[in-house]
C-alpha cells in the first residue's frame, strides 16, 4: 500500500512512536482523532499485518455510518492518497484479483476491504451477535465512551482470534486502540485503564525507539544493525504487554485551529461542557444535576470541625456491591455564628465485603470521640432481609453497640417522592428554608461529593427524578454510582424535612438502644 508522511502533533506522535498493544487515547475534541490517531493506527496496522482482519468497533452502526468512518475515509482520501474502488472498497465484495485475507470473509455488508488483503469488518455495540464470523488481529474504537464494556469483551475481544502464525511475531498483533472524549457517556471503565500503565515503562520505550531512530539515520555498519536489531527485539516483547492512557486537549492544536476556535467554543459551551470537551478535564460534575443549587458554600474543609460533646448522625445504603455509611453532625463550626448540619466524614466497603466493615470503620474513625451516642436514620430499604436473615437495621444496631456505641434509632418510613426530594434539597442547599445550613467537609468526604455532583436528573411527566441507571451498570465503579448520593439525601430527610435529631441539646430522645 503506498502511503505518505502525516504531520502530527505530541500526543500523536507519542501514540505511534510508543506503539503499545493496549492504548487509550481519552482527547478532548478537536485534538485531532481521525487525522493524527484512527487513520494513521488503520494505515499502520495494514502495512504490517497485510491480508488480516482489522476490527472497526462504533457504538452503533448509525454513528459509524452517519459521522465516525466518513472522518476516516476522508483521511485515507486527503492524506494518504487512497481512493474507493482503486485502494479499498466499502460494503461490497473486492475485486478477484486483489489478494484475499487469510481468513475468508463471505459476507462484505459491513465491511472495508483494502487492495492489500486487509479487511476492516465495521463492527457495532449496538447489534447482537456483532463479531460472530470474523476472526480479528487487531481493533480499533472510536467513541469509546458510549462502549459497555462487558459487551465490548463478549462481542468483539473474543472475535481477536487467528493469525498467529503469521502475525504472533508483531506487537500489533492482537492490538486494542481507543479513542474518544470525556464529555457524557461512561467512560469509567477507560479512566480504570491509568492504574495499569506503568508510564516509567512508556517513557523507556519513547527513549528507545527514537534511539533507534537515530541509528537508523546513520550510516550503516554491521555492528549497529545489531545493536539496531537488539533494541527493536526488546521494543517488541516490551509493546506486546504495554498499557498506554494518552490523554490531550485541545490546546495541542492551537497552532492549527487558531485563537478563535477556542472564544467560539468558551462563547457557545457551558463551563463543564468546555472544561471536558475541550479542556479534557476529568468530569467532576454533570450538567443536569439532581443538586443544582450545591455550591461552595456548603463546602469547608477543617482538620477539627466535630463537636467532642455532641451526638452523631448516620446513614446507610444497603447494595450488595457497595455499603457507604455518611456520618454528621448538628454543631458550630469554628468560625461560625450558628449551628449547621455538617457532614464530618463518609466511608464505605465494597463487596465482599459489606455494613458491618463499614460501620467498623466508622467507629474506628470516630474510636477517640467521647459522646458514644449515634442517630441511626434509616427508612424501609433497612428493614427487609438480608442473606444473613436478620434485617439491615438490626445488623447496624447491632455492630455499633458491639463497638460500644448508644444508638437512637429512627425509622423514617417510606422516603419522599423524588421530585419532592428535589425541590426540598435543592431548597436547603440555597438556603432559602428556615433551618440549619447544609456544610459538607470536603476533605472527608470525596467519595460522596463525587456521587453528589455526579448525579444527574432526568424528568418524567413534568417530574423530576433521579437517574439511577449508573447503578444496573457494573463497568462503572460502585463508589461512583448514585449510592452515596442516596445517604446524603436520607440524612437531609430525617434532620432537616423530619426533624427527628434536636437541634440544641446534648442529649437524645427516642428510642435508645445501649
Amino acid at each position: 500500500m503506498e502511503t505518505k508522511e502525516v504531520e502530527l502533533n505530541k500526543p500523536q506522535a507519542d501514540i505511534h512512536l510508543v506503539n503499545a498493544n493496549k492504548t487509550y487515547c481519552l482527547w478532548g475534541r478537536a485534538t485531532g482523532k481521525s487525522n493524527g490517531g484512527i487513520g494513521p493506527r488503520i494505515v499502520h496496522l495494514f502495512n504490517q499485518m497485510p491480508g488480516a482482519q482489522i476490527g472497526f468497533t462504533a457504538p452503533s452502526y448509525k454513528m459509524a455510518f452517519g459521522q465516525i468512518l466518513s472522518n476516516v475515509l476522508g483521511f485515507l482520501q486527503n492524506e494518504m492518497n487512497l481512493f474507493e474502488n482503486e485502494n479499498y472498497v466499502i460494503g461490497k465484495k473486492p475485486p478477484d484479483e486483489w489478494p484475499q485475507s487469510i481468513i475468508p470473509i463471505f459476507d462484505h455488508k459491513y465491511v472495508l476491504s483494502f487492495d492489500n488483503g486487509c479487511a476492516m469488518p465495521i463492527l457495532s455495540l449496538e447489534a447482537e451477535g456483532t463479531g460472530n464470523g470474523f476472526n480479528l488481529q487487531a481493533n480499533v474504537g472510536d467513541e469509546a465512551k458510549f462502549f459497555n464494556e462487558k459487551k465490548l469483551k463478549a462481542e468483539v475481544i473474543r472475535a481477536i482470534r487467528g493469525g498467529k502464525k503469521q502475525f504472533g511475531h508483531l506487537p500489533e498483533f492482537e492490538s486494542q486502540w481507543y479513542f474518544t472524549d470525556k464529555y457524557e457517556g461512561n467512560i469509567e471503565w477507560l479512566l480504570a485503564k491509568r492504574e495499569k500503565m506503568d508510564m516509567n515503562l512508556v517513557n523507556a520505550v519513547i527513549r528507545l525507539q527514537l534511539e533507534v531512530n537515530e541509528m537508523k539515520a546513520a550510516p550503516m555498519t554491521d555492528s549497529l544493525q545489531r545493536k539496531i536489531n537488539q533494541y527493536e527485539i526488546l521494543l517488541t516483547k516490551t509493546r506486546k504487554k504495554l498499557i498506554f492512557v494518552s490523554e490531550a486537549s485541545a490546546e495541542e492544536n492551537r497552532e492549527i485551529l487558531g485563537d478563535e476556535f477556542f472564544e467560539n467554543q468558551k462563547e457557545d459551551s457551558t463551563e463543564i461542557e468546555y472544561d471536558v470537551a475541550i479542556g479534557n478535564k476529568d468530569p467532576d460534575r454533570i450538567e443536569n444535576s439532581f443538586y443544582p443549587q450545591l455550591s461552595d458554600q456548603n463546602l469547608y474543609a477543617e482538620n477539627i470541625d466535630v463537636d467532642p460533646s455532641r451526638p452523631l448522625i448516620i446513614a446507610l445504603d444497603y447494595q450488595w456491591r457497595i455499603s457507604p455509611i455518611v456520618a454528621g453532625q448538628i454543631a458550630q463550626l469554628p468560625g461560625a455564628k450558628r449551628l449547621s448540619l455538617n457532614f464530618v466524614y463518609s466511608c464505605h466497603t465494597l463487596h465482599p465485603e459489606g455494613i458491618a466493615e463499614a460501620i467498623d470503620k466508622f467507629c474506628h474513625h470516630f474510636r477517640n470521640h467521647p459522646t458514644k451516642l449515634v442517630y441511626y436514620l434509616f427508612d424501609k430499604t433497612a428493614t427487609g432481609k438480608n442473606p444473613t436473615v436478620q434485617p439491615f437495621y438490626e445488623t447496624v444496631i447491632e455492630c455499633l453497640r458491639k463497638n460500644g456505641w448508644d444508638v437512637v434509632a429512627e425509622h423514617m418510613g417510606e422516603p419522599p417522592r423524588h421530585d419532592d426530594k428535589f425541590k426540598s434539597i435543592n431548597r436547603q442547599l440555597k438556603g432559602e428554608e428556615n433551618t440549619l445550613p447544609i456544610r459538607i467537609n470536603k476533605l472527608r468526604n470525596p467519595d460522596m461529593l463525587n456521587s453528589i455532583r455526579m448525579t444527574a436528573a432526568r424528568k418524567y411527566n413534568g417530574k423530576t427524578a433521579k437517574n439511577k441507571d449508573d447503578e444496573k451498570n457494573l463497568s462503572k465503579p460502585a463508589v461512583k454510582s448514585t449510592h452515596y448520593s442516596d445517604v446524603f439525601d436520607q440524612v437531609l430527610y430525617g434532620v432537616l424535612d423530619l426533624n427527628l435529631v434536636p437541634h440544641n441539646t446534648n442529649s437524645g430522645f427516642g428510642m435508645i438502644i445501649s
